[in-house]
């Protein structure tokens, strides 16, 4: 249990291994970690810089509070699962593995976020930050709460995508997009920068207005199970669409 005073913070970029976490400070907070790192009671820091070894997760009722910007790393695709009480300015996270993250408030990305596959739930909107980038090799499954929107227009790179919410999403991609899973909005405008796909059993449900564009005249085909209140879409290319 570290704590500094006056929130001059703390720094350990050592050999460190600990059995569980906690620090707290009003300053800035950088800990590396040479194996697996695991959260423990109430953590704080005004901006954090956490690096494991393995994986990085927390322990039952654990607490983390950061004011400014959270970033977080792992080792050797270990993965980041965070599914406790946690709270950030800004989130920025990097992992060859899984990501599950969960906020009990609005999450805003900052940064270059990268992750094999990505859960990421927002107590709040979920948005991005401006230059914000995030890449995920597998499947990336959003969701925000109450209706407060998934807005992510910076610069995206999803294996597949998945997302709910029963309020506004706008999504754009950079490359080609492939719906995955059970997806839902209240209103959806989603921009892709190839072609425009679902995959096998995929369905969408748009209570509203679902506005859908390929990029490059790549085409738009969604064959799985689609329902719109209303639907609009552009492409230069072929659009095949079932509802």
């Amino acid at each position: 249990d570290f704590a500094d005073a006056g929130g001059l913070g703390i720094t350990l970029d050592g050999t460190n291994n600990f059995g569980t976490l906690t620090f707290n400070s009003t300053g800035a907070v950088s800990i590396t970690e040479s194996s697996a790192t695991t959260l423990a009671g109430a953590s704080t820091a005004a901006t954090l810089d956490l690096n494991s070894g393995g994986a990085l997760t927390d322990a039952a009722l654990a607490t983390l509070t950061v004011t400014g910007n959270a970033d977080l790393a792992d080792a050797g695709g270990a993965g980041i699962t965070l599914d406790g009480t946690a709270n950030f300015g800004t989130l920025t996270f990097n992992s060859t593995g899984a990501v599950a993250l969960t906020e009990g408030s609005a999450t805003i990305l900052a940064g270059a976020n990268t992750a094999a596959a990505l859960d990421l739930n927002a107590g709040g909107s979920l948005t991005d930050a401006a230059l914000a980038s995030l890449t995920v090799a597998g499947n990336a499954d959003l969701a925000d709460a109450g209706g407060a929107g998934i807005t992510l227009d910076g610069t995206s790179n999803f294996g597949t995508l998945t997302f709910n919410s029963t309020g506004t999403v706008a999504i754009t991609e950079a490359s080609a997009t492939e719906l995955t899973g059970v997806s839902t909005a209240g209103a959806l405008d989603l921009n892709s920068g190839g072609e425009l796909i679902d995959a096998a059993l995929a369905s969408l449900t748009v209570t509203g207005n679902a506005d859908f564009a390929d990029a490059g005249g790549a085409g738009i085909a969604l064959d799985g199970t689609n329902n719109f209140g209303t639907l609009t879409f552009n492409s230069t290319g072929a659009v095949a669409i079932t509802e």
